[in-house]
């Protein structure tokens, strides 16, 4: 499944140009060259934020409920309206995406509740109509009882229906599983800015402490310590998210304003236990608000250059994963920055992506920039499954796998790492040697010494040429593993795919 792109332009506003946009059907172009991105949808400037959730973010949720798992992410230049179509407007009444998407979040697991309940009594019924025909089928069949020898059951149709409903239950979201604490929904929300991660749900007094990303074959990748907020129902949600947006960081720096290069990042997580009706699963729903992408248009070593190695790592690392990704590579460079490490499975891995670009109502100079990167990221292929306790157990076989091979790569690593250091070593040593003596003057001990330092050298070049096969082959083992784990994934999310179809048909 590839990633979905679609577009929101905002409004015009006081002094700016109208919208001079090349807009053709769904495909935006640049008028000051070839560059252009055909969107999956193209929202105008006088469409709401709930426009976009019924169209787009709808199916998603639905999808959320039922296992898988989903990412929203939001890209832009800085002024284009991200933060905007997040969260609205804090001081007025408008309301972004997020607000929409958490109160229907909750109206669907009450509705899906009321059908669960109808649904359990439905079957009550069905339940004991079926045992009384039993009984009464027994009763016939009792040689003792001569009345009912040579009679024939006269609602044998309608016993095959209720036997059938019994065998196929009504298909029904897996949000209803909402009773007596079958289904658990919890919030987490940080910022990151400048390579630091902040807990935007703690008071402000302790925000400044910074967490740090994990990674573990129960939980994959997490951030450690961050809180996870029990959310009961959507005004709890909408007040705690207002709180935790207030707090985000809004300075000035000798680069601009902290806005411009933080990433917001907001994870609702629905826990479900299960039932007779259902498979209990565990499933993700992240939103993240990225860095202003004009950034993207400066040179990436002219810009750590001039505002240093950290400020802008996210944005430049997630740029590298996008292109590694959408040449089709396995890439292993996640880690390198806490975005990219963070967002591991929106881009290529389990879980279903949309990317919703926002851009300004007239060309700038860089909507080139941000067409290209619609251009490679509509190219990334993703493989969610839904992710019930089965795909669970085998996630975690794989992680564990998969953290005990970069183990071991790290370790070589080091080692060849320490291994080289001592090459130099010796190797100065040796140079010292030869330019503070003269070889006639060299004795016959030092002599010696060298001699055995050159060999021991060569050894070391040796166990360096063999440590670096190591590591050859065991980034290899590791992208066969990836290859595979993403086969596997395809072929499961296919499955579920056609068992769906075949129960919906079932249900007409």
């Amino acid at each position: 499944m590839f990633i979905s792109i679609a577009a929101k332009i905002r409004p015009s506003i006081q002094g700016e140009s109208p919208l001079s946009l090349d807009i053709d059907d769904n495909i935006i172009k640049c008028t000051g060259s070839n560059t252009s991105h055909s969107f999956g949808r193209v929202y105008q400037k006088d469409s709401q934020p709930y426009h976009i959730y019924r169209d787009t973010i709808a199916p998603l949720l639905e999808d959320f409920m039922s296992g898988y798992n989903i990412c929203i992410l939001l890209f832009g230049e800085t002024g284009s309206g991200k933060s905007h179509t997040f969260a609205g407007n804090q001081v007025g009444d408008s309301v972004g995406i997020f607000q929409i998407i958490i109160d229907d979040l909750f109206q669907e697991i009450a509705a899906a509740q009321t059908n669960h309940l109808r649904s359990s009594r439905l079957q009550e019924v069905a339940n004991n109509d079926t045992n009384k025909q039993l009984s009464n089928d027994r009763l016939s069949s009792d040689p003792s009882n001569e009345q009912h020898k040579l009679q024939l059951p006269t609602n044998g149709i309608p016993q095959r229906q209720t036997l059938s409903r019994q065998r196929t239950p009504p298909r029904i979201k897996s949000g209803s599983q909402i009773k007596d604490g079958l289904v658990k929904i919890t919030m987490q929300f940080c910022e990151l800015y400048n390579e630091k991660i902040h807990d935007l749900l703690q008071p402000e007094s302790t925000t400044a402490k910074t967490l740090e990303i994990n990674e573990n074959e129960q939980k994959g990748i997490y951030i450690r310590g961050i809180t996870n907020a029990p959310v009961n129902d959507g005004a709890q949600g909408i007040a705690l998210f207002e709180e935790a947006w207030a707090r985000r960081l809004n300075i000035e720096t000798e680069f601009g304003s902290s806005n411009i290069r933080s990433s917001a990042i907001l994870t609702i997580t629905q826990t479900t236990k299960g039932d007779a009706y259902s498979i209990p699963h565990k499933s993700k729903l992240t939103l993240v608000e990225l860095p202003g992408a004009e950034k993207l248009a400066t040179d990436p070593n002219q810009l750590q250059t001039r505002e240093g190695s950290n400020l802008n790592k996210s944005l430049i690392q997630f740029a590298l994963v996008v292109k590694s990704l959408s040449d089709g590579h396995q890439t292993s460079s996640y880690n390198k920055s806490k975005l990219t490490h963070i967002l591991s499975d929106a881009l290529g891995g389990n879980c279903q992506t949309l990317l919703l670009v926002t851009l300004k109502p007239f060309e700038t100079q860089y909507l080139p920039t941000i067409l290209r990167a619609c251009n490679k990221i509509c190219k990334i292929v993703n493989y969610p499954i839904s992710n019930d306790i089965y795909a669970q157990g085998l996630l975690r076989q794989y992680r564990g796998r998969q953290i005990h091979l970069k183990n071991k790569i790290q370790s070589v690593e080091q080692t060849l790492s320490n291994e080289t250091s001592k090459v130099k070593q010796l190797q100065s040593i040796i140079d010292e040697k030869k330019y503070d003596q003269n070889p006639e003057s060299l004795q016959s001990n030092d002599g010696a010494k060298m001699e055995e330092m050159r060999n021991h050298i060569e050894k070391l070049d040796q166990e360096n040429l063999q440590l670096h096969d190591q590591v050859e082959k065991l980034t290899g083992k590791l992208d066969r593993m990836q290859s595979r784990y993403n086969e596997i994934m395809r072929a499961k999310s296919v499955l579920s795919t056609q068992l769906t179809k075949k129960d919906e048909e079932k249900n007409k």
